[in-house]
Protein backbone atom coordinates (compact mmCIF):
# COMPACT_ATOMS: atom_id res chain seq x y z
CA UNK A 1 0.00 0.00 0.00
CA UNK A 2 1.31 3.23 -0.68
CA UNK A 3 0.27 5.94 1.98
CA UNK A 4 1.15 8.84 -0.50
CA UNK A 5 -1.32 7.80 -2.53
CA UNK A 6 -3.90 7.13 0.15
CA UNK A 7 -3.24 10.86 1.33
CA UNK A 8 -3.92 12.20 -1.84
CA UNK A 9 -6.70 10.52 -2.78
CA UNK A 10 -8.49 11.12 0.67
CA UNK A 11 -11.39 13.56 0.46
CA UNK A 12 -10.47 15.20 3.15
CA UNK A 13 -7.43 16.54 0.65
CA UNK A 14 -9.58 17.12 -2.09
CA UNK A 15 -11.52 19.31 0.03
CA UNK A 16 -8.42 21.60 1.05
CA UNK A 17 -7.52 21.63 -2.46
CA UNK A 18 -10.88 22.74 -3.35
CA UNK A 19 -11.35 25.00 -0.30
CA UNK A 20 -7.38 26.70 -1.60
CA UNK A 21 -8.59 27.10 -4.89
CA UNK A 22 -11.75 29.03 -3.39
CA UNK A 23 -9.43 31.13 -1.47
CA UNK A 24 -7.31 31.99 -4.53
CA UNK A 25 -9.99 32.65 -6.52
CA UNK A 26 -11.42 34.95 -3.97
CA UNK A 27 -7.92 37.42 -4.55
CA UNK A 28 -8.19 36.96 -8.34
CA UNK A 29 -12.13 38.48 -8.01
CA UNK A 30 -10.81 41.21 -5.07
CA UNK A 31 -8.03 42.33 -7.64
CA UNK A 32 -10.14 42.44 -10.55
CA UNK A 33 -12.86 44.68 -8.89
CA UNK A 34 -10.40 46.86 -6.62
CA UNK A 35 -12.44 50.08 -8.03
CA UNK A 36 -15.61 49.00 -6.03
CA UNK A 37 -13.99 48.28 -2.94
CA UNK A 38 -12.47 51.49 -2.73
CA UNK A 39 -15.93 53.15 -3.74
CA UNK A 40 -17.32 51.26 -0.64
CA UNK A 41 -14.88 53.38 1.58
CA UNK A 42 -16.16 56.84 0.50
CA UNK A 43 -20.02 56.42 0.11
CA UNK A 44 -23.00 55.24 2.35
CA UNK A 45 -24.35 52.14 2.31
CA UNK A 46 -27.90 53.18 0.42
CA UNK A 47 -29.87 52.03 -2.13
CA UNK A 48 -29.24 55.47 -3.70
CA UNK A 49 -25.74 55.16 -3.55
CA UNK A 50 -25.89 51.70 -5.32
CA UNK A 51 -27.91 53.43 -8.21
CA UNK A 52 -25.77 56.33 -8.54
CA UNK A 53 -22.81 53.96 -8.92
CA UNK A 54 -24.18 51.81 -11.64
CA UNK A 55 -21.53 52.49 -13.88
CA UNK A 56 -18.69 51.30 -11.45
CA UNK A 57 -20.69 47.75 -11.07
CA UNK A 58 -19.52 47.36 -14.78
CA UNK A 59 -16.20 46.38 -13.62
CA UNK A 60 -17.69 43.03 -11.66
CA UNK A 61 -19.53 41.97 -14.70
CA UNK A 62 -16.54 40.43 -16.18
CA UNK A 63 -14.62 39.52 -13.08
CA UNK A 64 -17.91 37.43 -12.86
CA UNK A 65 -18.12 36.00 -15.83
CA UNK A 66 -14.43 35.40 -14.98
CA UNK A 67 -14.62 33.87 -11.82
CA UNK A 68 -17.08 31.52 -12.67
CA UNK A 69 -15.44 29.80 -15.51
CA UNK A 70 -12.57 30.03 -13.49
CA UNK A 71 -14.71 27.77 -10.82
CA UNK A 72 -15.88 25.40 -13.56
CA UNK A 73 -12.80 24.79 -14.15
CA UNK A 74 -11.71 23.36 -10.99
CA UNK A 75 -14.94 21.48 -10.52
CA UNK A 76 -14.13 19.64 -14.42
CA UNK A 77 -10.59 19.63 -14.04
CA UNK A 78 -8.39 16.96 -12.31
CA UNK A 79 -5.28 18.45 -13.03
CA UNK A 80 -5.71 22.26 -12.13
CA UNK A 81 -2.54 24.17 -13.18
CA UNK A 82 -1.71 27.94 -13.21
CA UNK A 83 -5.13 28.94 -12.10
CA UNK A 84 -4.48 32.63 -11.78
CA UNK A 85 -3.06 32.25 -15.32
CA UNK A 86 -6.41 30.82 -16.48
CA UNK A 87 -8.90 33.62 -14.32
CA UNK A 88 -7.25 36.59 -16.54
CA UNK A 89 -6.97 34.72 -19.58
CA UNK A 90 -10.96 34.00 -19.11
CA UNK A 91 -11.20 37.40 -18.16
CA UNK A 92 -9.95 39.12 -20.81
CA UNK A 93 -11.99 36.36 -23.16
CA UNK A 94 -15.40 36.62 -21.74
CA UNK A 95 -14.90 40.83 -20.84
CA UNK A 96 -17.24 41.69 -24.47
CA UNK A 97 -19.98 38.89 -23.84
CA UNK A 98 -20.36 39.03 -20.14
CA UNK A 99 -20.76 42.86 -20.77
CA UNK A 100 -23.33 42.46 -23.81
CA UNK A 101 -25.78 40.52 -20.78
CA UNK A 102 -24.32 42.56 -17.77
CA UNK A 103 -25.01 45.86 -18.88
CA UNK A 104 -28.98 45.39 -19.55
CA UNK A 105 -28.88 43.46 -16.11
CA UNK A 106 -27.25 46.38 -14.01
CA UNK A 107 -29.89 48.48 -15.82
CA UNK A 108 -32.96 46.88 -15.26
CA UNK A 109 -31.94 45.94 -11.35
CA UNK A 110 -30.98 49.98 -11.11
CA UNK A 111 -34.70 50.44 -12.28
CA UNK A 112 -35.94 48.08 -9.94
CA UNK A 113 -34.25 49.34 -6.77
CA UNK A 114 -35.68 52.86 -7.79
CA UNK A 115 -38.98 51.20 -7.62
CA UNK A 116 -38.50 49.30 -4.54
CA UNK A 117 -37.50 52.79 -2.89
CA UNK A 118 -40.07 54.40 -4.07
CA UNK A 119 -42.26 52.02 -2.81
CA UNK A 120 -41.02 51.76 0.18
CA UNK A 121 -41.35 56.00 0.97
CA UNK A 122 -44.80 55.92 -0.08
CA UNK A 123 -48.49 54.69 1.31
CA UNK A 124 -48.39 51.20 0.33
CA UNK A 125 -44.71 49.64 0.85
CA UNK A 126 -46.42 46.18 0.36
CA UNK A 127 -46.27 46.64 -3.40
CA UNK A 128 -42.52 46.93 -3.41
CA UNK A 129 -42.34 43.13 -2.64
CA UNK A 130 -43.70 42.51 -6.28
CA UNK A 131 -40.04 44.38 -7.52
CA UNK A 132 -37.91 42.38 -4.68
CA UNK A 133 -39.89 39.22 -6.57
CA UNK A 134 -38.73 40.50 -9.61
CA UNK A 135 -35.45 41.17 -8.65
CA UNK A 136 -35.22 37.83 -7.77
CA UNK A 137 -36.54 36.25 -10.75
CA UNK A 138 -33.73 38.50 -12.82
CA UNK A 139 -31.25 36.93 -10.66
CA UNK A 140 -32.03 33.66 -11.65
CA UNK A 141 -32.32 34.44 -14.71
CA UNK A 142 -29.09 36.16 -15.10
CA UNK A 143 -27.12 33.25 -13.57
CA UNK A 144 -28.64 30.71 -15.57
CA UNK A 145 -27.56 32.87 -18.97
CA UNK A 146 -24.20 33.91 -17.80
CA UNK A 147 -23.47 30.51 -17.09
CA UNK A 148 -24.69 29.63 -20.65
CA UNK A 149 -22.51 32.16 -21.88
CA UNK A 150 -19.44 31.17 -20.26
CA UNK A 151 -19.73 27.77 -22.08
CA UNK A 152 -21.46 28.21 -25.08
CA UNK A 153 -21.99 30.36 -28.15
CA UNK A 154 -25.43 30.49 -28.26
CA UNK A 155 -27.92 33.97 -29.35
CA UNK A 156 -28.62 35.92 -26.22
CA UNK A 157 -32.21 35.16 -27.25
CA UNK A 158 -31.72 31.64 -27.60
CA UNK A 159 -29.81 31.42 -24.08
CA UNK A 160 -32.46 33.02 -22.28
CA UNK A 161 -35.23 30.32 -23.92
CA UNK A 162 -32.94 27.78 -22.67
CA UNK A 163 -32.67 28.45 -19.44
CA UNK A 164 -36.48 29.14 -19.49
CA UNK A 165 -36.90 25.94 -20.60
CA UNK A 166 -34.67 24.30 -17.87
CA UNK A 167 -37.03 26.82 -14.96
CA UNK A 168 -39.97 25.24 -15.81
CA UNK A 169 -38.29 21.43 -16.16
CA UNK A 170 -36.04 21.44 -12.83
CA UNK A 171 -37.98 23.85 -11.05
CA UNK A 172 -35.62 22.88 -7.36
CA UNK A 173 -33.11 24.04 -9.14
CA UNK A 174 -35.02 27.40 -8.96
CA UNK A 175 -35.22 27.38 -5.39
CA UNK A 176 -31.79 26.31 -4.66
CA UNK A 177 -30.37 29.11 -6.33
CA UNK A 178 -32.49 31.80 -4.85
CA UNK A 179 -32.01 29.90 -1.61
CA UNK A 180 -28.47 30.59 -2.12
CA UNK A 181 -28.55 33.90 -2.82
CA UNK A 182 -31.05 35.03 0.06
CA UNK A 183 -28.52 33.66 2.00
CA UNK A 184 -25.43 35.98 0.57
CA UNK A 185 -27.54 39.05 0.65
CA UNK A 186 -29.16 38.01 3.96
CA UNK A 187 -25.18 37.85 4.91
CA UNK A 188 -25.21 41.62 3.12
CA UNK A 189 -28.06 43.33 5.27
CA UNK A 190 -28.09 41.78 8.80
CA UNK A 191 -24.30 41.00 9.01
CA UNK A 192 -21.96 43.26 7.01
CA UNK A 193 -22.11 44.43 3.47
CA UNK A 194 -18.39 44.01 2.94
CA UNK A 195 -18.44 40.39 3.37
CA UNK A 196 -20.55 39.49 -0.01
CA UNK A 197 -17.27 40.66 -1.74
CA UNK A 198 -15.35 38.08 0.29
CA UNK A 199 -17.92 35.46 0.14
CA UNK A 200 -18.79 35.72 -3.63
CA UNK A 201 -16.12 32.93 -4.40
CA UNK A 202 -18.09 30.55 -2.31
CA UNK A 203 -20.99 31.36 -3.56
CA UNK A 204 -20.08 30.92 -7.04
CA UNK A 205 -18.88 27.68 -6.24
CA UNK A 206 -21.80 26.62 -4.81
CA UNK A 207 -24.04 27.92 -7.78
CA UNK A 208 -21.62 25.76 -10.17
CA UNK A 209 -22.00 23.20 -8.68
CA UNK A 210 -25.47 22.92 -8.50
CA UNK A 211 -26.31 24.15 -12.18
CA UNK A 212 -22.91 21.82 -13.40
CA UNK A 213 -25.81 19.19 -14.53
CA UNK A 214 -27.69 22.52 -16.00
CA UNK A 215 -25.07 22.35 -18.47
CA UNK A 216 -24.32 19.24 -19.08
CA UNK A 217 -28.35 19.11 -20.07
CA UNK A 218 -27.65 22.06 -22.48
CA UNK A 219 -25.05 20.22 -24.22
CA UNK A 220 -26.86 17.27 -24.62
CA UNK A 221 -29.88 18.93 -25.95
CA UNK A 222 -29.00 21.57 -27.60
CA UNK A 223 -25.49 21.39 -29.08
CA UNK A 224 -24.87 19.27 -32.31
CA UNK A 225 -21.62 17.29 -30.70
CA UNK A 226 -24.11 16.51 -27.52
CA UNK A 227 -27.07 15.38 -29.48
CA UNK A 228 -24.58 13.15 -31.44
CA UNK A 229 -23.00 11.25 -28.61
CA UNK A 230 -26.36 11.23 -27.26
CA UNK A 231 -27.68 8.68 -30.10
CA UNK A 232 -24.81 6.77 -30.65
Amino acid sequence: MNPKKDVTESIYYKLAGQIGHIIFLQLMFIISIFPILVSFLFVRYEISNFIFMTPLFFLAVPALAALSSSTLYILESQDIKHLGIYFWKQYRKLFLDALKIGIPVIFATSIILIDIASMQKSSTPIFSWFFILLLLVLLVFTIFVGLINIKFKFRIWDMFKISLVWSMAFPSSVIKVITLSLGLLGIMFFVSGFLIFILTSTYIYLICHELSKMLDWVWKNYTQEGKSSTEV
